[in-house]
């Protein structure tokens, strides 16, 4: 019941910065460069996210051990990345104020 509103919130918001990102060269810096990776990395995450619900209907694959170790592999991936990205950003900001 929820998962069309969490698409819609997952994918237009993040559609939105990478579209503004390809769109307008002019906001090539490095932070909208940090973010627009931020924004693929949440929309990834965001896909596995709105296919969960689907494993119940593979029960047979559910619990097969490579497929348990790949979705692990697979989710932290995203979200190691997503916060490396944080951290980044956080930094250059940090920076960019600290050194005006």
């Amino acid at each position: 019941m929820y998962l069309p509103f969490l698409a819609i919130i997952i994918f237009g918001g993040n559609g939105l910065t990478i579209a503004s990102y390809v769109k307008f060269p002019y906001i090539r810096g490095s932070l909208y460069i940090l973010t627009c990776h931020l924004a693929a990395a949440d929309i990834l995450f965001g896909v596995h996210v709105l296919l969960y619900p689907m494993e119940e209907l593979f029960t047979i694959v559910k619990y097969h051990k490579f497929y348990c170790y790949g979705k692990f592999a697979i989710v932290r991936t995203f979200m190691c990345s997503s916060l490396c990205i944080h951290i980044i950003l956080a930094i250059d900001r940090y920076m960019a104020i600290k050194c005006r």
